[in-house]
């Protein structure tokens, strides 16, 4: 890699710094919040129990249409109604549901930055933010109205809190920032995603205490008035929801999602440990290749205490997350700040001595950097492909594949000048910038089959208005763009309610047509056919058959 980049990363190491990653994040993060489609399922449950909050004015009870959602707290919704009044657009457009997303996934990032800083040195903090920016998983969750991005958020501050508290334990002085960053942050986390910021703190906690065979990190983290402020920030809503609910949150939110959770894989979501190893690399991809590379200098600085702490902020709780049946990618989110300052810190230190490795200590490298190159060709070939074969294709979306193509080239530049291997970060950073604004604002919204709910509202929005019955298709993303009145019945309730006048339209799958011709038949008796649209279903993996239908 040429001086110039060099040059670059010591002029944005200097205060500058954080203006110029704030800009970049916007760079790569922004493209596609408002022009990728509402994705199914967990975004448009989000965002359809948001708009409902707009629609009833009840800013406490959660519900998707007329089903109580217990799983999560309120944390996400009241920040996705407020972006929504903010931007005052209409409900059934998404971009606004995911603001909160996209700016906790940019202050995650600077958040990040700031703590590489504090522990090393603008360099390092630089060079983690860069990399936590451009990993796949953090900028598919800064374009998703959910809670991960925001959850990463407080994550960060609180264990940014819990950093400067470690470091400063065996002083007398009273470090109040420190322990009320901590204490505020995960109240905040415990309303974004419940008890996940608690396990994670703990997580980091008890090895250090165990390490330092001393109980001076839990004097300052002051627990009394730090358990005073998280009730205060939490409590409030908790009794508001369990009176409005008579009880019903408590027993959703903890014995039927996060328990159960806990002792099987649930909603089809099961994995054996090892799973998030195994998708480490393409789940921070492309920093995941430097990290793979990277890590093992960092045997020399294993006794320094901010290492140590980095460490102990990954290991434990991911072990817990390995252990846990029920497992989806965007679970180990929290750790990617920590995974991203520890590569940001071993890409600057001297290469090791080579030396003889058996074949147990080179397979799994070999296997995380295979992985990784899978992900890229898939990303740079299989992205313009896609656009081709399915889209409207157009010059931009070759993008992926330049970035495959300078992605190459800089592995090549590596393999012969490991020793500054730090000047790869900016590199890799552009591969990213090449691969997913074209991806998530071009190529994925062009493509028309994935996005049937779409396709039924863009319909409707051009015919007299009148609610929707739909019969075999039941994914949130169509009551949320098309209406909360929106029904998804079968056969014989759709019937009944057809006779009701404000039910004008039946939407009906092609399966469910053939499983039920007799009574589908009578039900569109005297209806008029309005369009048919063939599509897939990703959530289902299935083709599918849309008809819809009108009362004449």
């Amino acid at each position: 890699m040429s001086d110039h980049a060099s040059r670059l990363l010591t002029a944005a190491s200097s205060k500058f710094g954080l203006v110029l990653l704030v800009a970049l994040c916007l760079l790569i993060l922004t493209p596609g919040q408002g022009s990728l489609p509402t994705t199914d399922r967990d975004e448009a449950r989000f965002a359809q129990a948001s708009k409902q909050m707009l629609e009833t004015g009840n800013y406490v009870d959660i519900r998707f249409q007329k089903v109580p959602r217990y799983k999560k707290p309120i944390g996400i919704y009241w920040l996705q109604t407020a972006a929504v009044r903010l931007s005052n657009a209409p409900f059934n457009r998404i971009g606004p549901y995911r603001l909160p997303s996209l700016l906790g996934a940019l202050l995650a990032v600077v958040c990040t930055a700031l703590l590489g800083a504090r522990l090393f040195d603008r360099r390092t903090g630089l060079l983690a933010g860069l990399l936590l920016a451009g990993c796949l998983l953090l900028n598919v969750e800064a374009r998703l109205a959910k809670t991960d991005a925001m959850l990463l958020l407080c994550i960060v501050i609180m264990q940014s809190g819990l950093a400067r508290l470690y470091l400063a334990r065996r002083e007398t002085a009273n470090h109040w920032s420190g322990w009320i960053m901590f204490w505020l942050a995960c109240g905040l986390g415990i309303l974004i995603k419940g008890p996940i910021p608690p396990v994670i703190a703990a997580a980091t906690i008890l090895p250090l205490l165990v390490s330092d065979r001393s109980l001076n990190l839990l004097r300052v983290l002051r627990p009394l008035p730090g358990m005073l402020l998280l009730a205060g920030i939490v409590l409030p809503w908790f009794i508001a929801i369990q009176s409005a609910s008579h009880g019903a949150f408590i027993q959703q939110a903890l014995f039927k999602d996060f328990l159960p959770k806990l002792l099987s894989g649930q909603e089809s979501h099961g994995a054996p440990p090892g799973y998030y190893l195994l998708l480490f690399p393409v789940l921070f991809w492309p920093g995941s290749l430097l990290t793979i590379a990277g890590l093992p200098r960092l045997r020399p600085l294993l006794r320094e205490e901010r290492v140590r702490f980095l460490l102990a902020w990954i290991i434990p709780a991911w072990i817990i997350f390995e252990l846990v049946p029920t497992k989806l990618p965007h679970y180990v989110l929290p750790f990617f700040p920590a995974i991203a300052l520890l590569t940001a810190c071993a890409l600057q230190q001297s290469r090791p001595e080579p030396g003889r490795e058996g074949l147990l200590k080179k397979l799994p490298r070999w296997l995380g950097s295979g992985l990784w190159l899978l992900a890229t060709v898939i990303l740079g070939i299989g992205l313009p492909v896609l656009a081709a074969r399915f889209g409207r294709f157009q010059a931009l979306d070759l993008l992926p594949f330049a970035g495959l193509l300078l992605m190459l080239v800089a592995s090549w530049q590596y393999r012969h000048n490991r020793a500054r291997a730090s000047r790869l970060v900016p590199t890799f950073f552009l591969v990213a910038l090449l691969t997913f604004p074209p991806a998530f604002a071009g190529i994925l919204p062009q493509l028309e089959f994935a996005w049937p709910s779409r396709h039924v509202a863009e319909v409707l929005s051009e015919q007299p208005p009148g609610q929707l019955i739909a019969v075999g298709y039941s994914e949130p993303s169509l009551p949320f763009l098309v209406g909360t009145a929106t029904v998804m019945t079968n056969p014989n309730r759709a019937a009944r309610l057809l006779h009701q006048e404000q039910y004008r339209y039946l939407l009906v799958e092609a399966r469910e047509q053939r499983k039920h011709a007799a009574a589908i038949k009578d039900l569109l008796s005297g209806m008029q056919h309005l369009d048919r649209f063939s599509g897939f279903n990703y959530s289902k993996g299935k083709k599918i058959t849309l008809d819809l239908y009108a009362k004449p």
